[in-house]
């Protein structure tokens, strides 16, 4: 996709909010410079759900990861049980964007991933290099910059490739 004019990649897990992956959620945040967390309008308990998820987040992600809230299957109006309002206020306590949608549709799911992406580049501390760690110290190889990304032009005839939302 392309975001203020740079073409970008992302690499998107999905843990569809099941129980039984939650065990390995902690290997999926490693390294994350946005996380998107989906609720069904048309059903409380996803949202009710949310706090969980953002507790597990504040365990495993710095707070400069970029974080939104979005409200899904906003085609099924007429069986929602999550208002708007309620959702948008529970992103603002939670310092993270909100927007709703509709993957059946299609309505909002371009502008979720563009508005992550976004202030992803607008957060340089999400992908500035990490400095190199000397040979001899610490547990590694020294290469240091283990998953962040740079979103500065790559070399002659390469294309930015790495934002791992």
């Amino acid at each position: 996709m392309e975001v203020k004019g740079r073409k970008v990649k992302l690499s998107i897990w999905d843990t569809a909010g099941q129980e039984r992956f939650r065990t390995i959620t902690s290997s999926y945040y490693r390294g994350a410079q946005g996380i998107i967390l989906v609720y069904d309008v048309s059903n409380r308990e996803s949202f009710d759900a949310l706090p969980r998820w953002y507790s597990e987040l504040e365990t495993y992600v710095s707070d400069s990861v970029v974080k939104i809230v979005v409200g899904n299957k906003v085609d099924k109006e007429f069986s929602r049980q999550v208002q708007t309002r309620e959702g948008e206020a529970f992103a603002t306590r939670m310092s993270s964007l909100f927007i709703e949608a509709s993957a059946k549709t299609a309505v909002g799911v371009r502008e979720a991933f563009q508005e992550v992406v976004e202030r992803i580049m607008d957060t340089p501390e999400l992908w500035a290099p990490v400095a190199p760690v000397p040979v001899g110290v610490g547990a590694g190889s020294g290469s240091g910059g283990s998953g962040s990304v740079d979103l500065g032009k790559g070399g002659e005839g390469e294309e930015y490739s790495g934002c791992s939302c």
